[in-house]
């Protein structure tokens, strides 16, 4: 089944505004991979970006509750293999996105992104301490954690 991504990411910013801050807890299953679908969609639009030359902060402007819970679902440490997993999918379905020098995801700006969405929501949530080199391009996870099944197999082995 095909999801137009503006309609999943509207939606979804129209949800969780109004759900109001991410929960502390782990999400549900249904919502985790909702959440997957979601990075997936703003690293997708973060590499439209760069194509169109727009500034790459303009997804985190446009949908900031969607920053804000995709992060929080990351919960630190994860989030560089995360946003690499999601980027890898992103470019193996779309390479021509990948081919004008788009530049790399940063775990560390994600975070200070998704905090100021959350300040500009008027929400308290703070984003979760990522490890020290995550302002370097996200690197490859060598998390013990097994992958999400969902990922596919270059994009597991280029990550975690």
């Amino acid at each position: 089944m095909l999801v137009d991504p503006t309609q999943l990411l509207d939606d979804c910013e129209r949800a969780w505004r109004e759900a109001g801050e991410p929960p502390a807890g782990g999400l549900e299953p249904a919502a985790a991979v909702r959440t997957a679908l979601v990075l997936e969609a703003l690293v997708a639009y973060r590499l439209l970006a760069d194509h169109s030359d727009l500034p790459r902060d303009t997804v985190f402007a446009r949908w900031p509750a969607c920053a804000v819970h995709t992060v929080a679902l990351a919960d630190g440490p994860e989030l560089p293999c995360l946003v690499a997993e999601a980027h890898a999918r992103v470019l193996a379905a779309r390479p021509d996105l990948g081919a004008h020098g788009a530049a790399p995801e940063s775990a560390g700006e994600w975070s200070r992104a998704a905090h100021e969405a959350a300040r500009s929501l008027g929400w308290t949530w703070h984003a979760p301490t990522v490890p020290t080199a995550a302002d370097d391009p996200v690197a490859p996870s060598r998390s013990a954690s097994p992958p999400p099944s969902s990922v596919s197999a270059p994009a597991r082995a280029a990550c975690c």
